[in-house]
């Protein structure tokens, strides 16, 4: 094709309308920013021991209202030595969708445990180990809490340290 020849302008034409149009419609996109809309409920939380009963360790950190998954509470205590409590869990959609936590009424370093300084990961190793402790356990649930035991990532000398004092 030519300078000169008439179908190479009419493509010329055509690729800088098409390059127009594109940029044109990216910036008239406009994105709107909606109020974050606040959600609100309740998680139940429990202390991390090995008296905590069966029930209470595996309603913990559930999160009730009407937002949620959860929408009536459990009637509390589960059992005699239940010591679990109700925090206030506050959440906006903008966290939601960003994926971060909401804001609670008690931090999570006031769980109280009978091994002091775990942090948030080993918590929740220690967690699935209580669970598993128990006889009641069977079936496909054990096996569920066994993959999630498995795939908490805690340093061998963390896990030896849990099972420890797992054994006394």
């Amino acid at each position: 094709m030519k300078l000169t020849d008439p179908l190479f302008w009419f493509f010329i034409v055509i690729a800088a309308y098409i390059l127009y149009r594109r940029m044109k419609a990216k910036n008239n996109t406009v994105v709107i920013k909606n109020k974050p809309i606040l959600v609100k409920g309740e998680q139940l939380i429990t202390p991390y021991t090995l008296e905590t009963p069966l029930a209470c360790l595996l309603d913990d950190g559930k999160i009730f209202g009407d937002d949620f998954y959860y929408k009536e509470k459990p009637n509390l205590p589960h059992t005699q030595k239940c010591q679990c409590s109700f925090c206030v869990y506050i959440n906006n959609t903008e966290d939601l969708f960003n994926n971060t936590n909401g804001v609670k009424t008690k931090n999570k370093e006031q769980r109280e445990q009978d091994i002091p300084e775990l942090n948030e990961v080993q918590a929740r190793y220690y967690k699935y180990s209580l669970i598993l402790r128990y006889q009641e356990m069977k079936g496909e649930e054990r096996k569920k809490y066994e993959r999630l035991l498995e795939n908490v990532v805690i340093s061998e000398k963390d896990k030896e340290k849990i099972k420890q004092h797992l054994l006394n």
